[in-house]
């Protein structure tokens, strides 16, 4: 829409202009005046920001002071003729990126007579956060993430969706983008299926067929919040860029500990155990930036660890969390990943103040990245929560994107 305007006043104020795609934007170059440009665009009613060197104009169809990440992705940039092509900072890293979620229906009644014979059989012998429904709990987040995806990151080359043979009743599979993977696709032994924890789907990513050498993995609780480029997750030269936490990996967890930090224990003894190197902090709650390669070669490195984590039904004190944590300090070792940051929110649904929380996320706080995690449930369940989630997000991600039917 906001292409389609731009298009119509350059033409209608006789502006001599080119087009150009760059990370899956349109932007526009033009032989004028910046001032009389600015003019003809807000003569027409478009909000028009100029960039910090001048040399460009960000326009958009409404007012960047109200959720200025939105007005930004929404926005298209018009270069000047003063400015030439290699003035603009270029996109080093050319290869394509893919993007992996994983994603369950905790409503799908067969996944729900699977669930109920597994934790008949394993649950007493796993702990109780690993076991609880409410980390199965699909509120639509899949859908808002991918709509986040599309506006601020629309350089994403293919989207894989990891399900045990589910499918989102609103996900359009015309869509060549997209790719459903079930579990019977990446795990080599059948028997270990069905299974209910994340650390054995994830440490079987590297077998999805098809997948490109990088690529973003995913949970569907993490959105993109800013316009992002490939060198926001990558470098120039195609490492990996992991971001750690303040959160340190802890030295003695005790048995009441999340299983993701028994799993960031197990992957710091692995690693000093095998090479001398210390893990002290664990990851904030991203999308993790993968090479394949990497992964699989510790995937190959730690292959007793692997599948032993593969073989347990729900998450275990014994697992390790292969793409979220070990592969990061893998890829350190090896030189194939380095530390970075990034603007970042995490929210705990089970605060006393997620309200607030998601208000000042809503209107005043700027992150590229937000994760909206909840870990165990409430003791007395507020059934409110997850239309409050729902609209929450439906606010800050209002536009389909064209994954949705």
């Amino acid at each position: 829409m906001t292409t389609d305007s731009v298009r119509s006043i350059l033409k209608s104020a006789n502006f001599n202009y080119s087009e150009e795609c760059r990370l899956g934007r349109i932007r526009f170059r033009i032989s004028a005046a910046t001032s009389s440009v600015a003019d003809a665009f807000r003569t027409s009613g478009m909000v028009c920001e100029p960039s910090p060197s001048n040399n460009s104009l960000h326009l958009s169809l409404f007012a960047h002071s109200l959720r200025h990440n939105l007005a930004g992705a929404m926005s298209v940039e018009v270069v000047f003729a003063d400015s030439t092509l290699h003035n603009l900072k270029p996109v080093a890293l050319t290869q394509p990126i893919d993007v992996v979620y994983t994603w369950v229906d905790s409503e799908d009644p067969q996944w729900q007579r699977d669930y109920a014979e597994a934790l008949a059989l394993h649950g007493p012998s796993s702990p109780r956060t690993s076991s609880d429904i409410i980390r199965f709990q699909d509120r639509d987040e899949l859908k808002y993430s991918l709509r986040a995806l599309e506006m601020f990151a629309p350089w994403v080359n293919h989207i894989f969706i990891v399900t045990s043979g589910q499918v989102p009743p609103w996900l359009d599979l015309d869509n060549p983008q997209i790719t459903l993977v079930s579990h019977t696709e990446i795990f080599e032994q059948q028997a270990d299926l069905p299974t209910f924890n994340s650390h054995a789907i994830e440490a079987n990513l590297h077998r999805i067929p098809g997948l490109s050498e990088h690529f973003l993995y995913f949970n569907d609780d993490v959105f993109l919040a800013d316009w992002t480029t490939p060198e926001t997750f990558f470098t120039p030269n195609g490492e990996t860029k992991f971001f750690e936490s303040e959160n340190h990996v802890p030295s003695d967890p005790s048995v009441t500990d999340l299983p993701s930090n028994w799993a960031a224990f197990n992957n710091k003894k692995l690693l000093e155990e095998s090479f001398k190197y210390i893990a002290t902090k664990k990851f904030k709650h991203t999308a993790h930036a993968q090479r394949l390669t990497t992964l699989q070669k510790a995937a190959t490195h730690f292959r007793e660890k692997v599948e032993e984590t593969t073989a347990k039904k729900f998450r275990n004190r014994s697992d390790i969390s292969l793409p979220s944590n070990l592969a990061h300090h893998f890829g350190a070792i090896i030189g194939t990943a380095v530390a970075s940051d990034i603007r970042y929110r995490y929210i705990d649904i089970n605060s006393a103040r997620v309200d607030v929380e998601l208000s000042r996320l809503l209107l005043w706080d700027d992150p590229t990245i937000f994760c909206l995690n909840q870990v165990t449930s409430r003791i007395y369940p507020d059934k409110s929560e997850v239309t409050m989630i729902r609209n929450f997000l439906e606010k800050y991600f209002p536009w389909k994107s064209s994954a949705e039917l």
